[in-house]
């Protein structure tokens, strides 16, 4: 990457890509670069081997717009990945006079995903590089509508705008426990906690009480939370990270 450019991770397998002022014909072949890089290359890791597929997503940035234009180029390659494209290109800029009603439309896009169980999980095997092969699952939270399938960064905004995070941790958890009772070789799931989730009183009590009516190994689960939210309230991770080890949940960050 040049100087004006950037890289990030957004989902367990999504990365974007920035680059400033730059020619359309460059972001393609820098896509092309990628591609040919990792595409149909096989890895080895202790007894595994793993093939890496790859598709891209282009979508132009205005600056102040550019959260909404990063998820939509996200989506993009979403549906590059569905419809097994190698480029898929969004030529149009995200204008700001587009931001409400993108709002409204996720909101609305919440309200159903609560309502009618469009929520659900998907879960990416953890592999040890010390040769551990234990079966442990990273928990991913997606959101289906109709053909559509959404990755969290589309939709954690509107979850904490309309202070859904503790609700969505939740259901999370209920729909993780109910994968370990269904599926007996699963002996971990990783799953995400939001800082508003570890801030709230009545999370340790609700998770004691549910943990008592499904009757599993409270090993089983393993709660992550971001560096971020460690550091923005280290006193609450403290009284958060004991109450866990009572109920003997494991905690990672």
């Amino acid at each position: 990457l040049n100087n004006n450019e950037f890289a990030c991770r957004y989902t367990d397998r999504q990365f974007c890509i920035g680059l400033v002022n730059t020619e359309f014909d460059r972001i393609h072949q820098l896509a092309g670069l990628l591609l040919e890089a990792v595409r149909n290359k096989p890895y080895q890791i202790a007894h595994h081997m793993i093939n890496v597929a790859a598709h891209v997503g282009l979508s132009a940035v205005e600056k102040e717009a550019s959260e909404i234009a990063i998820a939509n180029a996200l989506q993009i390659s979403t549906q590059a990945i569905h419809k097994d494209i190698d480029i898929l290109s969004h030529g149009s800029l995200v204008h700001l006079e587009k931001l409400e009603k993108i709002d409204d439309l996720w909101g609305k896009r919440i309200k159903q995903g609560f309502e009618k169980d469009k929520f659900f999980l998907v879960f990416h095997p953890i592999i040890s590089l010390l040769g551990d092969d234990l079966p442990r699952y990273e928990t991913l939270l997606r959101l289906r509508e109709g053909m559509d399938i959404f990755p969290p960064i589309q939709f954690l905004d509107a979850l904490a705008a309309q202070d859904k995070m503790t609700e969505i941790d939740r259901l999370v958890i209920q729909k993780s426990i109910k994968k370990i009772t269904d599926t007996q070789d699963i002996v971990q799931l990783f799953i995400k906690i939001s800082l508003p989730s570890m801030r709230d009183s009545t999370f340790i009590p609700w998770l004691e009480e549910t943990l008592k009516a499904s009757n599993i190994n409270p090993t089983a689960l393993i709660f992550e939370l971001s560096e971020k939210s460690v550091f923005d309230d280290f006193e609450r991770t403290k009284k958060f990270a004991s109450g866990l080890r009572l109920l003997q949940v494991g905690l990672s960050i």
